[in-house]
């Protein structure tokens, strides 16, 4: 799977990368903020964006998920803030908290190849 990375700690940004690329996909992106995603997503082909909520632009993960939702392509929230996350859980996938765990993350990346569903439902 071709995945991006939303997130601004670059540190976690390339720890994902190595989680992704270790379990064989491919990471062909990432940015700090939504506002920095938005013109890269125009016409940047990816199967799924793990997405966090708090962002370099503020609380924004949630108007990504938003955006990516309403045009058909899929989102995790891979996140501290859990229950803004719970909150929004039918923009997205699944849900990974930080400290990211592999195997929920991979779980994630899972169900995205599936297609979309509501969190949980596998």
């Amino acid at each position: 799977m071709r995945i991006y990375c939303l997130e601004d700690n670059p540190l976690v940004v390339l720890h994902l990368e190595m989680m992704i690329e270790d379990a064989g996909h491919d990471c062909v992106g990432s940015a700090a903020s939504f506002a920095e995603a938005l013109p890269q997503w125009q016409d940047l082909e990816f199967d799924l964006a793990l997405i966090d909520i708090d962002l370099a632009d503020g609380v924004t993960g949630m108007d990504a998920a938003r955006w990516l939702k309403e045009r058909g392509r899929v989102g995790c929230f891979v996140t501290g803030q859990g229950d803004l996350a719970r909150e929004n859980a039918d923009l997205v996938v699944d849900i990974v908290t930080k400290p990211i765990d592999e195997t929920a993350l991979l779980r994630a990346i899972d169900l995205a190849g599936a297609g979309p569903q509501p969190p949980g439902s596998a």
